[in-house]
């Protein structure tokens, strides 16, 4: 672990500094099993699909449930489109503010959506609680 840790560090020193490459330079640093997974996590996000920028996944999830006032909720119909040609497997939120024939009319809302969050609240929490071994800090 230690010749990973070292490998980060120098990836993460040349690297343009994102905030993916933040939290990976962050995770080698602190040592902890869990801030060592999270930067083989990162690290593979951003080798796989090529980017500088990486989601953090179900620890999001678990960021928002702890910081909850750092998300925009809205109700809204959900659906998942099962026969769209385009469309086939995702997810869809009815966003309309009304319908007109010959459109389906709009049905009632049947989920909290998230619409838009404080991403830095959030980064300030992973980071704080994942990175920094378990919020010891």
């Amino acid at each position: 672990a230690g010749a990973a840790v070292a490998v980060a560090r120098a990836a993460a020193a040349a690297a343009p500094r994102s905030a993916a490459s933040e939290a990976v330079a962050a995770a080698a640093a602190s040592g902890a099993a869990s801030s060592l997974l999270a930067r083989r996590l990162l690290q593979r996000e951003l080798r796989y699909f090529e980017t500088t920028e990486a989601m953090i996944g179900d620890a999001g999830t678990v960021a928002a449930v702890v910081c909850g006032d750092a998300l925009t909720v809205r109700r809204l119909h959900v659906t998942v489109e099962l026969q769209g040609t385009h469309t086939r497997g995702m997810t869809v939120c009815d966003l309309r503010a009304f319908s007109h024939p010959p459109d389906k009319p709009q049905l009632p809302p049947n989920a909290d959506v998230v619409t838009d969050i404080d991403a830095a609240a959030l980064k300030a929490v992973f980071s704080r609680f994942v990175l920094d071994a378990g919020g010891t800090k």
